[in-house]
């Protein structure tokens, strides 16, 4: 009974594929492309301006506390 299962889902995404004309891309085994940072700074000259900055390039959400350190 598996195999019947493992194969109708193979040709329902097959079916889903042609029908609409897409290609099947594996997210799991493309990995992104590292890029070389242009004019990174080094650690010892990095501020949090700088970090908050690379940080939202990156995709990330960040915001900056205002008022001291500690949680």
């Amino acid at each position: 009974m598996l195999i019947v299962t493992l194969a109708r889902k193979i040709v329902c995404i097959m079916h889903h594929l042609i029908i609409n004309r897409e290609m099947f891309k594996d997210e799991s085994t493309e990995r992104p492309k590292r890029s070389k940072l242009k004019g990174t700074i080094s650690a010892g000259k990095l501020t949090i301006d700088d970090a908050i900055e690379m940080l939202a390039k990156a995709g990330y959400v960040v915001q900056k506390r205002v008022g001291g350190e500690g949680g």
